[in-house]
């Protein structure tokens, strides 16, 4: 593959370090840690909570996420719990 200048590359899917998603962490709660918002969660993350933050999901109870700033609660209207930052 090579271009007019006189460059050639052998793979276009070249992805810097710093850009990789850690496949062992929750996308969920990485994608939080930067910034605003709320997402809705399911088995897996409730699972990946307990293991990871020693975090047991109780209806009626909010829970942090250790020192992320991310909170994790039922929600009555949706009946998911939710985690929001």
């Amino acid at each position: 593959m090579a271009s007019s200048n006189g460059y050639t590359r052998s793979s276009q899917k070249i992805i810097p370090d710093y850009v990789k998603i850690d496949p062992s962490k929750n996308s969920k709660i990485e994608s939080l840690k930067d910034k605003h918002g709320m997402r809705v969660c399911d088995r897996k993350d409730l699972e990946y909570m307990r293991t990871e933050y020693n975090v047991i999901p109780i209806k009626g109870e909010i829970k942090k996420l250790g020192s992320t700033g991310i909170q994790l609660y039922y929600d009555d209207k949706t009946k998911n719990f939710i985690i929001k930052r």
